[in-house]
């Protein structure tokens, strides 16, 4: 069995080698073999010098590039690695938990048909720079339907454990053409779309927030409410109906009717009152609470 770590690097030199020394430390290391994967996105800082390092250790293979941002250089990890049976993405700066791959590797394989696209993601611990506990970041309710996982996220990318069914799908999709906001949000709407999510309520990594966080843990509360707000009327206007147009489009021949209608209709809605009021009424997204509101308002604004 081969599992291929995807890590995307970018002046990570603080936090870069205790991470790496939890990926070569996971005990899945006994019956696989692991691959880290590196492309790093032109750092200016010690960053490549360490994976040299790391690179004589053989467990480890690197490139580089102009920086292209994290979602298409994650992307670029997708289309130029190596074969394998499994694929995890990585981030730079947290610690995985020792059992994190074997976890995953695990559940994956608990089920009757592997045969199909499925991505494998879980719970973490928050932690400060210092890896100081802040919260465990898991959920009472899981959603892993596509309907949800249109409209929420589910886990952090760097959770994220996937086969080589749903690696050959990923590719299918060309981010140079076709929308994208984050590598891992594409990546769960994707899998959810066409085979199965997975969540694990267990953590399995110390998920490190720290100044230079591209996207990190948020709080809850009314100060929460507003900076997502905000967001959803500057950066993030639309980000769920133009997801929903470009996988249409790029997935068009091989999903069903039903899967149609509701891409059609979140990628459209705004176009058209009476889809807006069929995803208005749809309970297909409903989570409860606050939430429902949240987004029906957003729905009303135009802006999902």
């Amino acid at each position: 069995m081969k599992v291929i770590v995807l890590l995307s690097t970018y002046n990570g030199e603080k936090f870069l080698q205790s991470q790496l020394d939890s990926i070569l430390a996971q005990d899945l290391c006994n019956n696989a073999e692991i691959l880290i994967f590196v492309r790093d996105d032109g750092s200016s800082d010690n960053t490549q010098n360490i994976l040299q390092e790391y690179k004589k250790q053989k467990n480890l293979n690197w490139y580089t590039g102009v920086n292209i941002k994290p979602a298409k250089s994650f992307w670029h990890l997708l289309n130029h690695c190596p074969d394998a049976d499994y694929y995890a993405f990585c981030d730079q700066d947290d610690i995985w938990f020792t059992d994190k791959l074997s976890r995953a590797v695990n559940t994956i394989q608990s089920l009757s048909n592997q045969n199909q696209p499925i991505l494998y993601c879980s719970s973490v611990t928050v932690t400060d720079a210092s890896l100081n506990p802040i919260k465990n970041n898991t959920r009472n309710k899981v959603y892993t339907d596509f309907a949800h996982a249109l409209i929420y996220s589910l886990a952090p990318g760097c959770t994220f454990v996937f086969n080589h069914y749903a690696k050959n799908l990923l590719t299918s999709y060309d981010i140079d053409n076709n929308y994208v906001i984050m590598h891992d949000w594409l990546v769960h709407k994707i899998i959810a779309m066409m085979g199965i999510v997975l969540y694990d309520h267990n953590p399995t990594m110390y998920y490190r927030q720290h100044g230079n966080n591209v996207i990190g843990a948020t709080k809850g509360g009314v100060k929460s409410f507003f900076t997502k707000l905000n967001r959803m009327l500057t950066i993030d206007r639309r980000v769920r109906s133009l997801s929903a147009k470009s996988l249409l489009n790029v997935y068009y021949e091989y999903i069903d009717d039903d899967v149609k209608d509701i891409l059609n209709m979140v990628s459209s809605y705004y176009k058209e009152k009476k889809l807006k009021q069929k995803f208005l009424q749809s309970t297909l997204f409903s989570v409860g609470g606050i939430r429902d509101i949240y987004l029906k308002l957003l729905i009303h604004m135009d802006l999902i």
